[in-house]
């Protein structure tokens, strides 16, 4: 930049003098008439006063008119005029001076009030705004910047932003590497969001190896792999010595940049597996670069040159960039540690502000609004907790009740625990059934039997386990003396006992019905909590359904049980019988709660609720006494198949009745459940005997009672297909009543009435006679005899 400059030679100094002088003069004048003014004035409110007081008095002599002499400046030869002197310091006859001078003292101006209908308009200046700038955090720093162009200018300074970062982050914060200023270099310390362009995505992270803070997707677009650059010459061998490198895991999280003899302190717990990424716009730039060089046609030692100069200074820059890193990495480490003692901090001053206003601090930590608060990384103060306080006020009630609960189910835990140590000193004795307390529990069970006997209402088969084992929980809750325990306390029921009345009480009447499809329907429960869903599941596999179904959702937490080593050590020992169990009948329907304490009455089945003909199979038995074994599965699958072949029944319906009548000729035989290896045995007989597509067009019901979102859960498949699936999903040994979705029974009694099958029903009417028509064996009690007929499905 030039500058110009203009010399006047014509102003000599002389005139300057006189120009100055003249000003002078100017001035003195002008002072001169602004005091002269004021004495008038002073002089004028003075005459006013004096006429006005002297009005009364006789006039003055003629002498006193000339006690002053006259204002040789003065226009006006009136007496009555105000005297103006020239020199207000001119003496009389010797005198002092008649008046005073004047004196104006200059009025200073008060202090500048800040208001906010009074903007300021003495401006700061710049070297201030810089001092008052540096004491600011980095974060906040790059965010005044954008505010105003006072700022920006202040700024713009890179002394500024030096002393910022090192009166927040320390002094022993590193410089900013090579390339970077110092306003970017605060900003990957300490700024947030993603630096592409355009992305407005959420970055915490600075990657050092590349000088910049991506989010994820970023990320992924600015890699180079190190196998992507192999056909960049001078580079497929050598790319780590003229760029820097960074290491990232299997899964593509950054690790560091360059290389490490050993692996740093703060990356102890990085995983081993390690891949080389560079960034795409270095590989770029480097590619020019050596493309530019080549085309200059230097000899081979200046090449060497060049390319020696790029690796050192290469070299240089990671080492730089990794003293950066490692400081940025233990920083972060050691505010975390600062953290996490500030937190607890908070933690321990809030609970002891709790505690004196009388709130037990296991409450306060229930409470949403503290879990809220503890997670904030700043000492607490008597204001943090004051808004604290405002906050729990709602929220007390609600965590002093959980609390209470949690006592409760802790106390309940330490006697189940208790059981247990019991259990496994009277193991031997409690497995003989010959303790204290078991003996009072059957004996209650037989009572509530005896009451059932010579009630004259009947009772369904499905509400059998129901009441019995209801009237044995209240019968012992009323019995008094109560067994005792070793540390002298009331002996509980527990589930075990539950057990023990069912196998000993309810099984035995179950198997004098004589019938195995109503014996084995007696015997099924729903689970309270499977709301959606009619599975039915055995009594004995309750707690184990509970465990495997709903320890997630609550319903599981009443009996203890958290995890599945207990399950091994027989649970039932460990859980206290409830006064509502979680079995419902089939009638009931599943809500999805289970309330451990409900005593409500239990609801039984009402007799002319479902009609006796409102399922095929109801009050019918199957045929035992036909001309094959019982105990041969396949046999029986294709003798009830050659019979109904000649009907005109649907396929699926005929796949009904041959599943069911192989199945409960089976199981009368007492042998156990048949493996899912008997599939193909049965597949390849239908198919040499009778039809190999009767089990074709089937979903699977197991799919479809645990409502899992499979295609063979809608949509019917082969026999073969169905098959396959059902071994390498579900491969259990009940596959006979869980692998075949079946119509409802229904269907197939509204087919068995219709004319055109009249066939149908008669070979129906053979594989399953009704009870009256079966050769059964008598009952010689006759107690068992009126059980058998109190107890009749309705």
């Amino acid at each position: 930049m030039t500058f110009k400059f203009e010399i006047n030679t014509q102003v000599t100094v002389a005139a300057r003098v006189a120009e100055q002088k003249s000003k002078r003069e100017v001035k003195a004048a002008t002072s001169f008439q602004q005091e002269e003014s004021t004495k008038k004035r002073k002089l004028s409110v003075g005459t006013s006063h004096t006429t006005s007081a002297n009005s009364t008095k006789p006039e003055s002599s003629p002498d006193a008119l000339n006690q002053f002499p006259e204002n040789p400046l003065s226009t006006s030869t009136s007496r009555s005029s105000t005297p103006i002197y020239k020199n207000p310091r001119s003496r009389d006859l010797g005198g002092r001076p008649r008046e005073r001078p004047l004196v104006i003292y200059k009025k200073f101006k008060a202090p500048t009030r800040l208001r906010k209908d009074h903007p300021v308009k003495a401006g700061i200046p710049i070297d201030i705004w810089q001092g008052i700038l540096a004491y600011c955090p980095p974060r906040f720093l790059l965010k005044a910047r954008t505010v105003c162009s006072i700022f920006k200018a202040a700024l713009s300074y890179e002394s500024t932003w030096k002393v910022a970062r090192r009166r927040h982050f320390g002094s022993d914060v590193p410089d900013p590497p090579p390339g970077l200023s110092e306003m970017q270099y605060a900003d990957l310390l300490d700024g947030v969001g993603c630096q592409s362009r355009g992305c407005d995505g959420q970055a915490r992270r600075t990657y050092w190896g590349f000088q910049r803070r991506w989010c994820e997707e970023c990320l992924v677009k600015n890699l180079v792999l190190e196998g992507e650059i192999s056909h960049i010459q001078y580079l497929s061998q050598a790319a780590s010595r003229y760029i820097p490198q960074a290491k990232f895991d299997s899964w593509c999280h950054y690790q560091w940049v360059g290389d490490y003899e050993e692996t740093p302190a703060w990356a102890k717990s990085y995983p081993g597996s390690q891949k080389i990424m560079y960034g795409s716009s270095a590989v770029k730039n480097l590619q020019n670069e050596i493309i530019v060089f080549m085309r200059l046609n230097k000899t081979d030692e200046e090449k060497e040159v060049w390319f020696t100069t790029k690796e050192a200074a290469n070299k240089a820059f990671v080492d730089k960039l990794q003293e950066v890193e490692a400081w940025c990495e233990t920083h972060r480490l050691g505010k975390m540690n600062i953290n996490d003692v500030i937190k607890k901090q908070r933690a321990t001053y809030y609970k002891e502000q709790a505690r004196s206003i009388g709130m037990d601090p296991d409450a306060l930590a229930l409470c949403p609004a503290f879990m809220r608060a503890v997670r904030i990384s700043t000492p607490p103060t008597q204001r943090t907790w004051q808004q604290l306080l405002a906050k729990i006020k709602d929220e007390r009630s609600d965590a002093e009740a959980e609390l209470r609960g949690r006592q409760r189910r802790a106390e309940i835990q330490k006697y189940r625990d208790q059981l247990a140590e019991d259990y496994r000193a009277n193991l031997q004795i409690r497995a003989n059934k010959s303790s204290v307390e078991q003996k009072v529990v059957l004996a209650l069970a037989d009572e509530v039997v005896s009451g059932l006997i010579d009630s004259p209402n009947p009772t369904a088969d499905t509400d059998l386990i129901h009441i019995i084992l209801r009237g044995v929980f209240k019968a012992y809750q009323a019995h008094v003396p109560k067994p005792k325990c070793k540390n002298g306390s009331d002996y509980r029921l527990i589930m075990d006992d539950a057990r023990m009345v069912y196998e000993m009480k309810v099984k035995p009447i179950y198997k004098r019905l004589r019938d195995p499809i109503r014996n084995q329907r007696a015997k099924l429960v729903k689970c309270p909590c499977c709301q959606g869903t009619n599975a039915t599941i055995s009594f004995e596999l309750i707690l184990q359904h509970m465990y495997d179904e709903h320890r997630y959702d609550g319903c599981f937490s009443f009996f203890g049980v958290t995890n599945s080593i207990y399950m091994g050590h027989d649970p039932w020992y460990r859980a206290e019988w409830p006064r509502n169990l979680p079995i419902l009948a089939d009638h009931h329907e599943a809500t999805g709660k289970w309330n451990p304490d409900d005593d409500s009455e239990y609801k039984c089945k009402e007799p002319t609720s479902i009609p006796a003909i409102s399922e095929a199979f109801n009050r019918r038995g199957v045929d035992v006494k036909g001309p094959i074994p019982t105990s041969n599965f396949v046999v029986s699958i294709v003798y009830a198949a050659k019979k109904l072949r000649c009907t005109t029944l649907p396929s699926q319906l005929q796949a009904l009745i041959v599943m069911e009548y192989a199945r409960c000729r089976y199981e009368y035989s007492g042998k156990p459940p048949l493996s899912v290896e008997y599939l193909r045995e049965m597949q390849s007989s239908l198919e040499t005997h009778c039809r190999g597509d009767l089990f074709d067009g089937f979903c699977c019901l197991r799919c479809h009672q645990k409502n899992q979102a499979t295609e063979f859960k809608d949509h019917p498949h082969t026999f073969a297909e169905l098959s396959a699936h059902y071994v390498s999903r579900h491969d259990e040994q009940h596959w006979m009543r869980n692998m075949f979705h079946f119509p409802p029974a229904l269907l197939l009694w509204t087919a068995l009435e219709s004319p055109e099958n009249k066939n149908a029903k008669a070979i129906f009417d053979q594989l399953f006679p009704a009870l009256g028509a079966m050769d059964h064996t008598r009952f010689n009690d006759s107690d068992t005899h009126r059980i058998h007929r109190s107890f009749t499905n309705m």
